[in-house]
């Protein structure tokens, strides 16, 4: 179970730009954000601080799309977690990046739900306890991540669900195709049309 202990007041700080978050709090989006070119690594949203939650309220993040541009082409990540516990995102759209949300070496509860991801969507790395819950995605992977939890994800497209020296429990989901290596997952009601090893 995932469970967020939020410190500080309890009304919520409006995000109409892109920005470090370094204090505990709940942050909400009142319009789409763009991610201009110039950011620093072109990160929208990265994440220092213990106990966020970070709620998009159906608006969506997105890099500025290029004309023709290919998708292995897309640049920026909307939310970045680095080295921190607590952080929720939710209810969030995200497009034309190359990752929607990453998390590294943060462990007790990051958790994503009711979002919509494109691309590569989630990459989670020397993380642990990572939930993800009724989503859409195209690609998440896991990378020496441990105890993760994935619930009601359906994956859209050519999907992808990847998983190396990982392990975790995954129930209730679509994924067009399976790459694992080194994992062990318990798998509940998981659909999946293709199977490889990594």
């Amino acid at each position: 179970m995932f469970v967020l202990f939020l410190a500080g007041s309890s009304s919520a700080e409006i995000l109409n730009q892109c920005k470090n978050i370094t204090q505990a709090g709940t942050y909400v989006l009142e319009s789409d954000l763009e991610i201009h070119p110039s950011s620093i690594n072109e990160v929208c949203f990265r994440v220092k601080a213990a106990d966020v939650w970070i709620d998009c309220q159906g608006h969506a993040i997105y890099y500025p799309p290029g004309i023709g541009k290919p998708a292995w082409k897309w640049k920026g990540i909307a939310v970045h977690v680095l080295n921190a516990k607590r952080v929720g995102v939710r209810n969030c759209r995200f497009g034309y990046l190359s990752q929607g949300i990453a998390a590294y070496e943060s462990d007790y509860g990051v958790y994503v739900s009711n979002s919509y991801l494109t691309r590569l969507d989630f990459t989670s790395k020397n993380s642990d306890y990572i939930t993800l819950a009724s989503s859409l995605f195209k690609t998440i992977q896991f990378h020496h991540s441990h105890n993760a939890r994935v619930s009601d994800m359906r994956g859209f497209g050519n999907s992808w669900f990847k998983s190396l020296d990982s392990d975790g429990h995954a129930a209730n989901s679509y994924v067009k195709k399976v790459k694992i290596g080194n994992s062990s997952w318990t798998l509940e009601n998981v659909f999946f049309e293709e199977y490889e090893e990594w």
